[in-house]
């Protein structure tokens, strides 16, 4: 009796994937089909290749997607380490599906490029969304621009615990007068989901503004993404605690 690809655990447990038919496993289908036609856990067992003796390729494509609640934006944001750990991966296997993933973040980075003028905060959130998205940390960016407002380079300043992540006034200044930038777009993320801004990100925000001014660089704008949605500061009117707007 002809048995699905996508069976009870027990079975599957039983099975290499050389014991399904040809038009059941993931590589035949994709040659057959394409790679729109297969599961995210395919996808993934094509990378993972080969299984254990306990588990099939397939198998351990599934417990992977599990450890992030079958949510592959949360896969972009785990540690090679942290998926190397998961039994039947091992380093080179891990480094293999970092190396996919990574290219898919940077194809997706491509829809804005370096060098595009970044007059509006949804090009700024449609540039980072790829690097930030699905990470349990906040990371802190910038983008530096030319006086034409052109992205001439995104550099990562800190990466942050769970919640919040310091930004270095002094550190940016440096980066920015290194690459003779004329002005700057901060740009964060919020894990919680949630962009509003924080007392601490108005105040990091008024900061960095304020030590830019003496070396003629302007704060463009802050930006903070999250999933599906953004907040910037030059879109809405935000105020610092002394009564001044920001921008």
């Amino acid at each position: 009796m002809w048995r699905p690809f996508f069976h009870n655990s027990v079975y599957l447990a039983s099975m290499k994937m050389t014991d399904y038919r040809a038009e059941e496993r993931p590589r035949e289908r994709l040659w057959e089909k394409g790679c729109g036609a297969l599961t995210t856990a395919e996808l993934l067992a094509i990378l993972i290749r080969t299984g254990t003796q306990r588990k099939n390729a397939w198998e351990i494509a599934r417990e992977l997607l599990e450890e992030c609640d079958g949510k592959l934006h949360r896969l972009l944001g785990m540690d090679v380490w942290r998926i190397s750990r998961l039994e039947g991966i091992g380093k080179a296997k891990a480094a293999t599906i970092a190396a996919a993933l990574e290219l898919g973040r940077r194809a997706a980075e491509e829809k804005v490029e370096t060098g595009t003028v970044m007059e509006d905060p949804r090009l700024v959130y449609d540039m980072m969304l790829p690097r930030l998205k699905g990470l349990d940390h906040e990371q802190c960016w910038v983008l530096l621009l030319d006086k034409n407002l052109r992205c001439l380079v995104k550099e990562k300043i800190t990466s942050g615990g769970g919640s919040s992540t310091t930004i270095d006034t002094s550190q940016i200044a440096r980066i920015a007068l290194d690459r003779q930038a004329n002005g700057i777009i901060l740009v964060h993320n919020h894990p919680c989901g949630d962009s509003t801004p924080s007392k601490s990100d108005i105040e990091e925000t008024r900061k960095l503004k304020n030590a830019l001014l003496p070396f003629n660089i302007s704060l463009v704008d802050h930006v903070i993404v999250s999933a599906g949605e953004y907040f910037s500061f030059s879109e809405d009117c935000v105020f610092h605690a002394d009564g001044a707007k920001l921008f």
